[in-house]
């Protein structure tokens, strides 16, 4: 009989750990054609293992999230030749804008329309990721791409047209280019760039690399020397300074991949967070003046808590405990385990990976595009992973498979703040299916407060996952902006209240993930609240905050600096 009740309890957890998350592939119906090309002609280029990139983002100010999709191939194969081609045929990156649903009453009718063509948007060259934030101050979001060459700025003209205005903003930084972030990194108001390189790599002289069953895989990094990342401030004129010898204080070149901007250490100063591949990461704290010391090793975020360095991909944010401060995931290659990086307040940090729940379960797989998003709505936020392997799965080779980088992606079931459960087996076949992940971008596509995700595979189709987790958990969404004309409001934090405080905390910010940008809107969920009204406190960037209440539940509301409701 105990027995028997032990059984039950363990069945009775697991159906609880399961959980309702669910996900549904629509990008046959959506009308989202696009094709990842990495340009593999079968000398195993280094490039051709690490896009492509995406974004979600409201380009047209229409209340819907638009795409962006980066396409790579066809890789130079000499170096004269990675300056943009002739932008004359269809190609290149694109940009979907969405239609909306076709049926109000079917959270799967999305419709998304390439219009690349008509709004001028030829963006060619061999492309890595992207990032967005009105650079310009139009009051519309620009796209800054990141290559392996030159990297593009794409002023967003407000009217679905877009202009290279890359040349005359002083952006164009001819390396090896990976992941942006768009940030106000000095607090003047207007938002500047910090772009991670990656490695010197010339493809006349791509250099030839075994398994250990001696066959012919791709080279890591280490056989590469690195690059040294860029900080680009945005002087107000449609130019930007570069300040990076300045600014990063005795600056050392590593393997840049992903990249984050946000107050590590709660002194009110934005700082840079960079993820290496199979080198130390960086804290780029703050000092103020465009100047910027490394600080990593003091943090704790360096290396794992064996003092290993590990091979960082891709970055989540989030404050998963919901103690008010925000916590780093970190994305590795399979064996090193992601790492979950807990933070304990004023700029200190401890790898959590393994009291989390995060350590095997990530073991297996290489991971890239990853963030945080309550995905049921219950007031925790939850986990997904991106994976795909950048060396070749002998299994794979072994069956023939073209491209045998293949692997599933990961999700994982906040409870209740404590630990993660692995709940990929149960969140339906979308997520069953393998591929080469690269680039995750996370938001509401549907407007239905239940966070979507596009998927951005290396060398195969782009993935629209629609958000069909069963749950009448209470939600509101926000989209924050300051300025005149009105702007996404980058970098302000936000609390979600109760009689008590504040039990949620949230940051606005389109970076982190792999090569990807995500929706700059923040969706609270409130579990079972069966109040009609809700109420936030917003932290600006200048330092300001205010606060808003009578909010109502189960909708979007945009909230604007200095435009408080009246009582």
């Amino acid at each position: 009989m105990r027995a028997s009740l032990c059984s039950l309890a363990l069945v009775l957890s697991a159906a609880a750990i399961a959980g309702p998350i669910r996900f549904e592939d629509i990008t046959a119906s959506s009308g989202v054609d696009f094709v990842h090309d990495n340009g593999r002609q079968g000398d195993w280029q280094y490039p051709e293992i690490l896009g492509g990139g995406c974004g979600l983002v409201d380009l047209d100010g229409d209340g819907w999230l638009d795409l962006v999709l980066v396409q790579s191939g066809p890789l130079p194969r000499k170096r004269q030749d990675r300056d943009p081609p002739d932008r004359t045929a269809r190609g290149g990156s694109r940009i979907y804008f969405s239609l909306g649903l076709t049926d109000p009453e079917d959270p799967t009718s999305l419709r998304f329309e390439d219009r690349s063509e008509a709004a001028g948007f030829r963006a060619f060259g061999y492309g890595m990721g992207v990032a967005t934030g009105d650079v310009t101050g139009n009051g519309f979001p620009d796209l800054y791409l990141t290559h392996y060459g030159p990297n593009q700025l794409w002023r967003n003209n407000g009217d679905g047209s877009f202009t290279d205005i890359t040349a005359d903003s002083g952006t164009a930084d001819p390396g090896f280019g990976a992941s942006a972030t768009i940030s106000d990194l000095n607090g003047d108001g207007r938002l500047d760039l910090f772009v991670t390189n990656y490695v010197e790599h010339d493809p006349e002289r791509n250099p030839s690399c075994l398994a250990a069953n001696t066959r012919r895989d791709y080279c890591g990094p280490a056989v590469f020397p690195p690059q040294s990342d860029r900080l680009f401030i945005n002087r107000g004129d449609g130019r930007f300074e570069d300040r990076t010898d300045q600014g990063l204080i005795d600056n050392v070149a590593l393997h840049g991949l992903g990249v984050v901007a946000l107050d590590m250490d709660e002194d009110g100063a934005v700082d840079v967070f960079v993820a290496n591949d199979g080198t130390a990461n960086q804290f780029w704290k703050n000092l103020g003046d465009d100047r910027f010391r490394e600080n990593a090793l003091m943090s704790g975020t360096a290396v794992n808590r064996n003092g290993q360095m590990e091979a960082g991909m891709g970055i989540a944010v989030g404050d998963p405990d919901r103690d008010g401060r925000f916590d780093l995931l970190l994305t590795h290659l399979d064996g090193e385990s992601n790492t979950f990086y807990r933070n304990l307040g004023h700029g200190l940090f401890t790898d959590q990976t393994a009291a989390w729940g995060l350590l095997a379960p990530s073991l297996p797989f290489t991971g890239f595009g990853t963030g945080f998003a309550d995905f049921d709505l219950d007031g925790f936020e939850d986990l997904f992973v991106a994976n795909g392997a950048v060396r070749v799965e002998e299994e794979q080779r072994e069956a023939g498979l073209d491209y045998p980088l293949r692997q599933t992606d990961l999700l994982f079931r906040n409870l209740d703040g404590r630990r993660f459960s692995n709940v990929t087996a149960s969140a339906g076949p979308a997520l069953a299916e393998a591929a080469v992940g690269r680039g995750a971008a996370l938001g509401d596509l549907n407007n239905d407060g239940l966070t979507d995700l596009l998927l951005c595979d290396n060398h195969g189709p782009a993935r629209l996952l629609i958000n069909r987790s069963r749950t009448e958990h209470a939600w509101i969404g926000l989209r924050l902006t300051l300025g005149e004309p009105a702007r996404d409001a980058t970098g302000a934090y936000v609390e979600l209240l109760n009689d008590e405080g504040p039990v949620q905390w949230r940051r606005v910010a389109t970076d982190g993930s792999y090569l990807s940008a995500s929706d700059p809107r923040v969706i609270f969920g409130m579990g079972t609240q069966d109040a009609p009204t809700a109420s936030v406190r917003v932290s600006w960037p200048d330092g300001t905050s205010e606060r808003f209440s009578n909010l109502e539940i189960g909708r979007y509301h945009t909230l604007r600096k200095g435009q408080v409701p009246a009582p």
